[in-house]
This record gives structure tokens, C-alpha cells and sequence, in this order.
């Protein structure tokens, strides 16, 4: 990449800013990472942009999980005010967009994902991939029990940096008890692992 090249990646639709999100679609020197939210959007949305204005009319266990579990509602409101050609292009730009990558500064390897990984699925747009493996990239977490990916997995990787997020974590470095608190957590926001 570029020297000047910004990895602005995920949650930016729990920002619900759509504004930012199509900033960061147009900008030149701006790598976007998809995470949970974005591909929960492209499963709920319909893929020709169209939308409906009440939000009952759309159905299913991964609609209720975005738009009222995961902040969906309000982006969802924010994308129907766009113009049906813009949704569309947001559509396809999120599309195109991988859900990790590796990039090499300096003589070190960072892999950027929002949480897991698998090693040979990088820069791969995400309307190309396959969808499980999409879904294990973009939820499964070294720091949830119940969606969990092995730290050991990623300390096998030596000696690439990681830089995940999705989780807050609650500790840094590799003292455990070192725990940081929640307006800490909110400051430190995507913490780099190794």
C-alpha cells in the first residue's frame, strides 16, 4: 500500500455513520476491512438497493439479529435516505471489500482482520468467498467463550503482528490481571495483539 494508507476496518456501520462509511468507499489511501456488521447489512439488505420503509416487513433470525440486536435500525434508516443508485454502489463497494489482509512495513507482517483468521484467505473480495468461512473470519474471537478462536492459533503465526478487534479486550500485554477499565477500554478501542 501507499506510504499514507489508512485501515479503517469494521464496525463502522455500529458507528452509523453512513457519511463516514461512503468517505472512506471514495478516499484513495483507505483499505476497508469487512466486519460483523457489514456482513450482517449485505445479508439483510436486498442486493438491488431497493428497501422498504417499515422495518416489520423485513424477516428472518439474521434481520432481528442486525437491526435489533447489533444497532442495524438506525443505519438501516440512514441507508434508506440514500439515493437507490448510491445504495447500490455502497452495495457493491462493501462487496468488493476483503475481511482480512496482510501488509508487510518495515520488514514486519501485519494481518489486520476484524477478529480470526485463516491464513490463506486474504484480499479475497467478500462476495467471493465462501460464506462460512466469511462468517468464522468476521465473528469468531480469542476473546469470547462462546465464539472462540485459539490464541494458540494466532501465536502460531509467529512472528506476524495481529491486529483484530471485533471484542473488547480487557487486558493488555501478557499480564491477564492487568485489566483495563471501561472508559479505558474506550479509549485504547481495537487493541494489536502478537
Amino acid at each position: 500500500p501507499p506510504r499514507s494508507t489508512l485501515f479503517p476496518y469494521t464496525t463502522l456501520f455500529r458507528s452509523r455513520d453512513i457519511k463516514i462509511l461512503r468517505h472512506v468507499m471514495r478516499a484513495r489511501n483507505m483499505y476497508f476491512l469487512l466486519g460483523n456488521h457489514e456482513t450482517m447489512m449485505l445479508h439483510v439488505t436486498a442486493p438491488n438497493g431497493s428497501v422498504t420503509p417499515n422495518l416489520s416487513e423485513i424477516h428472518g433470525r439474521r434481520a432481528v439479529n442486525w437491526l435489533f440486536q447489533n444497532g442495524g435500525a438506525v443505519t438501516y434508516h440512514r441507508y434508506r435516505l440514500l439515493k437507490k443508485r448510491e445504495r447500490k454502489e455502497l452495495l457493491n463497494w462493501l462487496n468488493s471489500c476483503p475481511v482480512s489482509t496482510k501488509v508487510d512495513v518495515n520488514g514486519t507482517t501485519f494481518f489486520l482482520t476484524h477478529t480470526a483468521f485463516v491464513k490463506e484467505v486474504t484480499d479475497i473480495p467478500y462476495k467471493d468467498m465462501d460464506s462460512d468461512i466469511a462468517r468464522y473470519i468476521v465473528w469468531y474471537s480469542p476473546f469470547r467463550e462462546d465464539i472462540y478462536k485459539s490464541i494458540k492459533d494466532y501465536a502460531a503465526c509467529r512472528p506476524w503482528v495481529f491486529v483484530i478487534g471485533h471484542v473488547p479486550a480487557y487486558y493488555l500485554g501478557k499480564d491477564r490481571d492487568s485489566r483495563i477499565s471501561r472508559s479505558e477500554e474506550r479509549r485504547v478501542g481495537k487493541e494489536c495483539r502478537s
